[in-house]
């Protein structure tokens, strides 16, 4: 059941106001947000809960209709670059993603393909995009969604967040602080876009599946592989095939990925 929307504001560290329209349940951030943005909603308008029955990029496999607890997030975006400018946004949300996280935990968050999150080699989130285009292919819109499962032994609440809790408002929940630490990183880190190397470097470094085999399409065949890693000049995923070969993929819709992957130790 989804209850009534609370607007709350949040100051990031570039200045911006973000409005925050709260939910403690949805059956989707990304669904609402892209209802609003056609609705002509304003930039870094955000919609924010903390249970979703939709948890597809958690990893989350409940299929009774049962909500997910976490954090999900998606924020409207109007924004003046166009879509040949944002070749790298979906590993600038996971490293925004990845290094928000960490924050709120002593355990490693790793990055999967392109834009899964892990901790202790299981799947616990990831970033989705979603845009449309106008008339001169420009962004009439853009979503950016978070979204992460949060479990108390891995996130557990910390004494800042409940001072917060008790001393401003009832809305002030630990999950609601890690998605403004969330926005707070995307947005620190969308203005290093288009000089992508910084984020990139740190998007490798967290990169968690060199190594693993995979099953990709090639044509229309299906073949096997070994992840080796992610291309410095591109960003695409390098695969070394049967004899050797590297073959190059820019998506994931062609790729088999494992949910689950071993422990890396940084």
């Amino acid at each position: 059941m989804e209850n009534k929307a609370v607007v709350l504001t949040y100051r990031t560290a570039d200045g911006n106001v973000l409005p925050i329209e709260y939910h403690e349940t949805l059956t989707s951030t990304a669904a609402l947000a892209r209802e609003y943005a056609r609705a002509g909603y304003p930039d870094r308008y955000c919609v924010f809960s903390e249970a979703q029955t939709d948890a597809t990029l958690t990893g989350a496999r409940a299929t009774d209709g049962t909500a997910t607890r976490g954090v999900f997030v998606s924020c409207i975006l109007r924004p003046l670059f166009f879509p040949s400018q944002a070749a790298f946004l979906g590993e600038l949300c996971a490293v925004a993603l990845a290094s928000a996280l960490e924050m709120h935990t002593d355990r490693s968050i790793d990055i999967g393909w392109i834009s899964d999150i892990f901790c202790e080699g299981k799947r616990i989130g990831g970033c989705a995009l979603e845009s449309k285009l106008d008339a001169f292919t420009a962004y009439e819109y853009l979503i950016v969604t978070f979204a992460v499962r949060v479990d108390e032994r891995v996130f557990p609440c910390r004494l800042s967040d409940l001072m917060k809790q008790v001393f401003s408002d009832n809305r002030a929940s630990a999950p609601l602080r890690m998605g403004e630490s969330i926005l707070d990183r995307f947005f620190s880190l969308c203005r290093e876009l288009q000089t992508p190397k910084k984020f990139m470097d740190e998007y490798r470094r967290r990169f968690v599946m060199a190594g693993l085999p995979v099953v990709y399409l090639d044509g229309d065949k299906r073949k096997k592989g070994k992840i080796l890693g992610v291309d410095q000049e591109h960003g695409q995923l390098l695969i070394e095939q049967k004899h050797g070969d590297i073959h190059k993929i820019s998506g994931r819709s062609r790729l088999i990925l494992p949910t689950r992957v071993h422990k890396r130790r940084r």
